[in-house]
């Protein structure tokens, strides 16, 4: 069933309440960042996850902090001032899958550092506490509306209580969170600092680890997803620095998919595709690991580095990175 109120908020960031770890009556931690805001002489409050009660609780994250989409951004500064429903012809509406907005494949996980903290809640605080401090910032919160409630709201004391949460991904749930799925729902949110020219976007896309992002069109996941063909190979392992008799450093290529992948057309490189070491006529069966000869036409840096595998245009299909440290053990593997 999909949510009801969905729909975004427009609104002016006012106080920030940081995130702080509690436990939800099952011992395990639930949180939240607060922020207050308000529009149009209306005060409301945002609740945006930074953690999960589902294993494992690290969300999934991605954010541009200077997300360029002029057609997306143009319609998001013509809405009004306040919550705009889906019912009312929400235009744009989220869709992790089939909106394009992003590469979900980018997103990264939220590591969890001293005390419980961990870096998305960092981030977060870090664009909010700036949007606060910059005059006429916007952030524009897209989720589950709740109110106007007759109780005070229960962080910043305003009435009546109202506000927007589910600012994540809103799709892909197993168990007891299925029957809030759907399309055309997902959260996110976007925050407008803007300045003598057209402004700067800030971009935040949230999902669960629990999610899939592989979906129907009810928004349900999918029970046999195929890998798309440029996602199926990538970089598993390197012989960066190799021993004096071993030859060129080596990359070891793993075929994800469940079937036989030709590589021709592709190429690793360590300059961002500008030149790279082909992978013509070469082909992995399913699940299995070819290991390559790279002899790069500038040698791996000993002070890091990436590699990358391409296609023709030099599209990027895979990309690791490697350290200092990583490098300075000669003659051992690093694995990605």
């Amino acid at each position: 069933m999909p949510l009801a109120g969905y729909g975004v908020l427009k609104a002016r960031p006012l106080k920030i309440r940081p995130f702080e770890p509690e436990l939800n009556g099952n011992g395990k931690p639930e949180a939240h960042l607060q922020i207050l805001v308000e529009a149009n002489s209306q005060k409301y409050r945002i609740a945006i996850d930074v953690y999960s009660q589902a294993e494992p609780p690290e969300l999934r994250y991605a954010i541009f902090n200077n997300f360029q989409n002029p057609g997306f951004t143009g319609i998001l500064l013509k809405l009004k001032q306040g919550i705009t429903l889906k019912e009312e012809g929400l235009n744009p509406v989220l869709d992790y899958q089939r909106d394009h907005l992003f590469d979900f494949h980018d997103m990264k996980t939220a590591h969890v550092i001293g005390r419980g903290i961990n870096e998305l809640a960092d981030y977060l605080d870090l664009y909010i506490e700036k949007a606060i401090g910059t005059k006429d910032a916007m952030i524009y919160a897209f989720g589950q509306t709740w109110g106007p409630e007759e109780k005070k709201d229960q962080y910043f004391d305003f009435t009546p209580g109202q506000g927007i949460h589910d600012i994540h991904m809103n799709q892909g749930n197993a168990g007891k969170w299925e029957k809030e799925n759907g399309t055309g729902q997902d959260g996110g949110f976007f925050i407008h600092i803007p300045n003598e020219k057209e402004g700067r976007w800030i971009a935040v896309f949230l999902a669960f680890q629990s999610q899939s992002f592989y979906t129907d069109e009810s928004g349900n996941p999918k029970k046999n997803p195929e890998l798309p063909a440029d996602l199926s190979v990538a970089i598993a392992a390197a012989l960066l620095n190799p021993c004096r008799n071993d030859g060129p450093p080596a990359v070891s290529l793993i075929n994800r998919s469940k079937v036989e992948v030709d590589l021709t057309g592709r190429y690793l490189s360590n300059d961002g595709g500008k030149t790279g070491v082909s992978l013509e006529g070469q082909t992995i069966p399913p699940g299995d690991i070819l290991k390559v000869k790279a002899d790069f036409s500038h040698p791996l840096s000993d002070n890091g580095g990436i590699i990358g595998l391409y296609t023709e245009g030099a599209k990027k299909l895979h990309e690791v990175s490697y350290g200092i440290d990583d490098y300075a053990l000669a003659g051992c593997t690093k694995v990605f």
